[in-house]
């Protein structure tokens, strides 16, 4: 008895961890998704909207965001490849909000979605303590694009507040504890709206093409709002930050 007592605590202790690690292999990515949305090919646009964000952090970041929407089963355009095949000036041009160009781009990757987003840090010392550990206020903003349209399936826009000696190091140490959850509403909202999308193309009159002028209604920038004038120091958040619903991005 106490021998297959033991077998039997075994077996629903490895049941148990097969259930928690498809948690949290799953984790943000979970829900049904039509199969004609899976393992679309998507790119990663993002670009640095202040001094304080250089480069290194931009490429950092934008390999944090491919590996969370590798694991939602998403086929990823590498960086990589993207700077080989697309000029700086022209991604520029898209992450200021000409769907035309977002079109064009995609067709060069071969790409069926594009990430943009627009990354931005303001450090500051943190006054009355002798240390040199930065405030780093951070802003992402995100837009998943349908490349053959350009336009827009999901807007999201996460603030939040760290801190660090390196502040490259707190900005994508800020990101890493949210990542999950911005791409997990962005991959929900793709399942729910990206079928509504293909079906709407698919009984679109082959060989008519959207306007210039159509294109880029469909398209706001995502470019950061206009603060107003004031004091320069930003509200500080809470460590963690929050995400801004969709429903206040149309502007950005």
């Amino acid at each position: 008895m106490v021998r297959f007592g033991g077998h039997k605590i075994i077996f629903w202790l490895c049941i148990s961890v097969g259930v928690f690690f498809s948690l949290v292999v799953a984790g943000y990515c979970q829900g049904q998704c039509p199969a004609e949305l899976l393992n679309k090919k998507v790119a990663v646009i993002l670009g640095s909207g202040s001094p304080d964000v250089t480069s290194e952090v931009v490429k950092d970041v934008g390999a944090l965001l491919e590996s969370k929407l590798l694991n939602c089963g998403l086929q990823i355009i590498d960086q990589a490849t993207v700077e080989k095949i697309i000029p700086e000036q022209e991604k520029q041009l898209i992450l200021r909000g000409d769907t035309v160009g977002a079109v064009t781009l995609s067709e060069k990757l071969g790409a069926d979605l594009l990430l943009a987003g627009q990354l931005t840090a303001r450090v500051r010392s943190m006054e009355g303590l002798q240390t040199n550990l930065k405030s780093v206020y951070v802003t992402l903003s995100l837009k998943l694009l349908d490349a053959k349209t350009g336009q827009a399936i999901s807007s999201k826009v996460w603030s939040g507040k760290s801190a660090g000696l390196e502040p490259s190091r707190a900005v994508i140490s800020a990101l890493e504890k949210q990542s999950d959850s911005l791409i997990g509403e962005i991959y929900q909202e793709y399942c729910q709206k990206g079928s509504s999308l293909i079906s709407k193309e698919s009984k679109e009159p082959s060989g008519r093409s959207l306007s210039s002028e159509e294109k880029q209604e469909k398209l706001p920038s995502i470019e950061g709002r206009h603060e107003p004038s004031g004091p320069s120091h930003p509200k500080e958040t809470p460590e963690g930050g929050t995400a801004k619903p969709s429903s206040n991005l149309e502007n950005l």
